[in-house]
């Protein structure tokens, strides 16, 4: 009950945020990504949108489903995870992927984010959120923006297989698997851009833990 409360009180302040922020209003839905200098443009126009940064959030009319059929093309390949998460995989090149996702909130809003966090004081690193069990409200902030951070254990709804493909499919990664761990360092001739909200040149873990209830796991910062 705690956390539905704790939800509930969440996603009312970011409500308010979200149409208190009259002077970030944009009407193109146009995101960078935190890695280098791409950025990707949604084909389709919000009824209201308001940047924050790393993320714009918008109001539509929209479906997930309706959108992933706007944006879908041949270097645009789109997915629906369960009835939230929209993730968008944009192929730059054969070998060159980028990440961008849409969140289904509540009446007709959405978040258009990078799946990233900014996991401990200004380290930033790319998250898959669409993996998460986001029933309990946990990976909510208290700006209303999904995030996650360092040390704190989050349940997960897939496998660590699943975590792997992930981060394995971006080029700048170096991933060494564990039984139980996947440490995952940027690599020495990887290009990342300066800027506001850029990836971090550091090395962090992800922990894996199996318990009754399903597996949780635990970010953790390198260097």
């Amino acid at each position: 009950m705690r956390k539905i409360i704790n939800l509930i009180v969440l996603l009312a302040l970011s409500c308010c945020l979200f149409f208190c922020a009259c002077d970030s209003s944009t009407n193109k839905l146009r995101l960078n990504s935190i890695i280098d200098d791409d950025c990707l443009v949604l084909p389709f126009k919000p009824n209201k949108a308001y940047s924050g940064g790393n993320h714009i959030d918008f109001t539509s009319d929209m479906t997930l489903k309706e959108m992933e059929n706007e944006i879908k093309s041949d270097n645009l390949l789109t997915e629906i995870y369960g009835t939230d998460f929209l993730l968008i995989t944009k192929h730059i090149t054969e070998d060159k992927i980028r990440y961008y996702l849409i969140i289904k909130n509540v009446n007709g809003r959405y978040v258009y984010m990078n799946p990233a966090s900014n996991i401990y004081d200004d380290y930033f690193v790319l998250t898959p959120f669409h993996l998460f069990d986001a029933s309990s409200g946990e990976l909510i902030s208290s700006s209303g923006i999904y995030e996650i951070y360092a040390d704190i254990e989050y349940k997960i709804n897939s496998t660590y297989d699943d975590f792997f493909n992930f981060y394995n499919a971006i080029e700048i990664y170096d991933i060494i698997k564990e039984e139980t761990c996947m440490t995952i360092s940027i690599k020495d001739d990887a290009y990342i851009s300066d800027g506001y909200s850029r990836h971090t040149l550091g090395t962090f873990a992800i922990d894996f833990d199996e318990k009754e209830d399903g597996t949780y796991i635990t970010y953790r910062i390198v260097d």
